[in-house]
């Protein structure tokens, strides 16, 4: 299970302000980025059969890649 949230206290928020000759300029700036995200993961099938390692491939390939 897992909970993920993101900017719940809508922080997510911008400001700028700028003066140019005697006017002054402000501009606020804010996304609804807000968001709460719940998960759950199941993995199917059973753990407890064990798989032995097999060997795939050609015998002159695998000795030469581990020169």
């Amino acid at each position: 299970m897992g909970v993920n949230f993101e900017d719940v206290l809508k922080e997510n928020i911008s400001t700028f302000s700028s003066v140019s000759g005697a006017v002054q300029q402000s501009f606020t700036q804010y996304y609804d980025t807000r968001l709460v995200r719940f998960s759950l993961t199941y993995n199917f099938g059973n753990n407890k059969i064990s798989v032995g390692k097999r060997n795939v491939g050609n015998q002159d390939e695998r000795n030469r890649s581990n020169q």
